[in-house]
């Protein structure tokens, strides 16, 4: 099972956008990246990241003034089986 991840960095700005930034886990074959906009609601996957190279992701057009919440979590797949990590930690981010 691949280590869980959890965002190194998070800058927002004025453009609605937010950039993620983590460490990359050696041993996975990708990373989810979930997002939700209240608390009441589920997450929900915004991107999975196939290249395990990355280590950053921009996520667009979000509504300013907003606060969101951001999750994330590697896995690796071997013959067609995924084996997901532990959620990392939450992040909370208020788009400018």
């Amino acid at each position: 099972m691949p280590a869980a991840v959890s965002f190194e960095d998070v800058h927002g700005n004025t453009t609605y956008r937010i950039r993620l930034l983590w460490e990359q886990i050696g041993g996975a074959s990708s990373y989810q990246i979930w997002m939700r906009a209240d608390k009441k609601e589920a997450f929900e996957i915004v991107k999975t990241i196939t290249d395990t190279t990355t280590s950053s992701y921009t996520v667009k057009d979000l509504p300013s003034g907003k606060a969101m919440e951001f999750q994330m979590r590697s896995y690796t797949e071997v013959n067609g089986k995924k084996t997901f990590s532990k959620d990392g930690d939450v992040v909370f981010v208020t788009v400018r």
